[in-house]
């Protein structure tokens, strides 16, 4: 299962203010690996996605259109931001912020596991799903136990007005299509660090 270091940080940072709803009990105590069956990575997931549509607010003066679109269309860079404005600059994200996020993901989070929120589809390009599983051609709607953002920036998604876009095609993805089990790789990782001790790690994996 995936561990992300950055989670950490976050987690951290919202231990003092948790409550003790079953939910924040166990986000309190978690490990930080993002199985399948983890509550608390679904919900670290939402809270994460509201916080930093929040900072985005702040900073783009709440207008929502272009925080959306700087959501969609900028959405590494974003998330560079926002972990710097969380972790690195003491004072930024205050405790009203987080706590206006902690409340709004409580209200909004339904008990899903991790298994249901980080999915991912794999569709014929010409086809696009219209054509019957056992054809082989298509895998839709599988649970992914790794973060999603990394296959949509990577690979494959769509685009605002609806249509499917591909680019970049470093991610890699291995499945046998009788199951619903896939290997995945992406090499270098989501932090663009190229003076990381783990940036080369998984170029094996991928060639």
């Amino acid at each position: 299962a995936v561990v992300s270091t950055q989670s950490t940080g976050v987690v951290n940072l919202i231990k003092p203010i948790l409550g003790q709803t079953e939910i924040e009990v166990e986000l309190a105590n978690w490990d930080l690996r993002s199985t399948l069956e983890s509550r608390p990575a679904a919900f670290y997931k939402l809270f994460y996605k509201t916080i930093k549509r929040d900072i985005l607010m702040k900073l783009l003066n709440n207008d929502e259109e272009r925080v959306a679109k700087f959501m969609y269309y900028c959405e590494y860079p974003v998330s560079r931001i926002v972990y710097t404005l969380l972790l690195d600059i003491p004072g930024y994200t205050t405790r009203d912020m987080l706590q206006h996020a902690l409340a709004t993901t409580l209200a909004q989070y339904k008990g899903e596991r991790y298994g249901d929120v980080e999915r991912v589809s794999m569709k014929n390009a010409v086809f696009g799903g219209r054509l019957p599983r056992w054809t082989g051609l298509d895998a839709l709607d599988l649970p992914t136990n790794h973060c999603t953002e990394c296959v949509k920036l990577g690979n494959v998604r769509h685009s605002m007005d609806g249509r499917m876009i591909y680019f970049s095609q470093a991610y890699r993805m291995v499945t046998d299509m009788s199951t619903d089990f896939i290997e995945s790789v992406l090499p270098g990782g989501p932090s663009g660090n190229i003076l990381s001790n783990i940036y080369m790690r998984e170029i094996d994996l991928w060639l």
